[in-house]
């Protein structure tokens, strides 16, 4: 599986040429968003919760890479409730500003949902039916493979180790300039096989002053089949600082 990994990565990252202008703002080459937020309570009950997540942007002649890292931990009282990491990336080979190909990468571990870590990996077409900066409509598809390692909970009497599966991968993503300074997005990413792994990622981001932002995001985590003792469905709520560059 390690094998896998570093085919996907070195797929989305081989590339070389001269800069455009259309992924990455102004003349850069190299851009993006960092992320951050933290909640504390103490008294009766004693929690606390972070979040991070960078959501890099890599453009070349004929290339968009795209590279995320995100992490959420959360604690109430002596008790973890919440441990995810999540490692990404993705490179869109463009045939013209409306048509690519695509083929990413990622790894995932999140304990809370019945797998020490997860391996996910697609490749296909994608389309941007429009973008002029500010509002933008695109969708992707194309076969993928996903891999779970169990937790030992999960592997019950049969000693099943881990899941792995085909799947139809597909993604549909929609951003929308409010004003000046809000924008609103979401983006939503779906694998259909022995069953549907979707997870769907809505935001609003404010600019409080240059390049700092707040963003308010939900994000829902859908499993048609989910493993023992394990929710369909996760919602994840958070209000966040956020950096672009």
């Amino acid at each position: 599986m390690n094998r896998l990994v570093v085919c996907s990565f070195l797929c989305v990252l081989s590339s070389a040429a001269m800069a455009d202008d259309n992924w990455v703002k102004g003349d850069a080459t190299f851009g993006g968003n960092v992320e951050a937020g933290a909640t504390f309570t103490t008294g009766n009950t004693q929690t606390s919760s972070f979040k991070a997540k960078a959501d890099l942007k890599h453009e070349l002649e004929d290339w968009e890479n795209e590279y995320i890292i995100e992490g959420l931990y959360t604690k109430d009282d002596e008790a973890v409730t919440a441990k995810r990491y999540q490692l990404g990336a993705q490179g869109n080979y463009k045939f013209d500003e409306s048509n690519y190909l695509f083929a990413n990468g990622n790894y995932e571990v999140d304990e809370f949902r019945g797998f020490d870590y997860q391996i996910a990996t697609a490749a296909g077409y994608g389309h941007k039916f429009f973008d002029d900066g500010g509002d933008m409509l695109r969708a992707e598809i194309g076969p993928g493979y996903i891999y779970q390692r169990l937790t030992p909970d999960q592997r019950g009497e049969s000693n099943e180790n881990s899941n792995a599966t085909l799947v139809a991968h597909t993604v549909i993503e929609y951003t929308k300039r409010i004003s000046d300074s809000s924008t609103f997005n979401s983006k939503l990413v779906s694998d259909f096989g022995n069953q549907i792994i979707s997870r769907l990622d809505t935001s609003i981001t404010a600019k409080v002053v240059d390049s700092l932002a707040m963003k308010f995001g939900v994000t829902v985590r859908y499993n048609s089949e989910p493993l023992d003792n394990i929710k369909s469905t996760d919602t994840e709520t958070t209000l966040t600082l956020l950096y672009s560059f």
